[in-house]
This record gives structure tokens, sequence and C-alpha cells, in this order.
């Protein structure tokens, strides 16, 4: 297969990826919309950094690619996202 047409096949399989993952995050989001409605119930912060690390440290043990650094920079974007939908 000539080197374009395996990028491209490459571009379209990141493009699926991409598709899920918008998805897997469309889904959190709820989820923490739903979890700032409780917080707000008990009159709780919505900055949780205890949760944030064991999230990190979770995910660190998981991955076989990515570096804590690494995760730390994706989840450090998701976290503040997150922290917005639950204000």
């Amino acid at each position: 297969m000539p080197p374009k047409n395996k990028i491209k096949e490459l571009r379209n399989e990141i493009d699926s990826i991409d598709d899920r993952i918008i998805e897997l995050l469309e889904e959190r989001s709820l989820v923490s919309k739903y979890i700032g409605k409780i917080k707000q119930n008990f009159e709780k912060e919505v900055l949780d950094t205890e949760r944030e690390k064991e999230i990190i440290d979770r995910l660190a043990q998981k991955t076989k690619i990515l570096n804590r650094e690494t995760l730390r920079l994706i989840y450090e974007n998701i976290f503040k996202v997150s922290r917005k939908i639950q204000s």
C-alpha cells in the first residue's frame, strides 16, 4: 500500500477514535453535572484536589504508553471543564 493511502487509512482510524472520545467526554460531562448538583445540595466545594489526584494515580497504573505527566496534562483540562460544569 502506498504511504499516502496508509496515512489516509490511519487518519480515518484516528477520526473514529476521536468520535468515541467525544461520546465518552459527553457522558462524563453528564455525570459531572449530576455530581455538581449533589455537591450544591450539600454545600460542598466543587474543587476536589484529592479526587483529581486519585484519578491520575489510578490511570497512571493502567496506561502502557502515556506517562504520568502526559496524563496530568490531558486531565488538567478535563478536570477544568468538569469543575465548570459542576459550578
